[in-house]
């Protein structure tokens, strides 16, 4: 996709994983693998969003448990470790 949508589609996940029943259904629907992916975009804003998702996402145990079993904490600390 363009940046523009790729950005557009982070921001939806991140605003509908505010929800806890769409945290689980971003996971359980596959959303987690392409949020992991845009976090490491080239484009700021692109990464700013997909954070903010997989933040979001990170506010229920269940959620918080799969996403450490499919690798994460490793998307995390990349985004900590970034200087942009």
């Amino acid at each position: 996709p363009s940046p523009e949508v790729a950005c557009e589609a982070a921001a939806a996940l991140a605003n509908l994983a505010r929800n806890h029943d769409n945290r689980n259904l971003t996971i359980d629907q596959g959303g987690l693998d392409p949020l992991l992916s845009l976090a490491f975009s080239p484009h700021n804003e692109t990464q700013r969003q997909a954070a903010r998702a997989l933040s979001n996402l990170c506010l229920s145990p269940q959620t918080r448990n799969a996403m450490v079993q499919r690798g994460a904490l490793k998307t995390f600390v990349s985004l900590a470790s970034a200087t942009n």
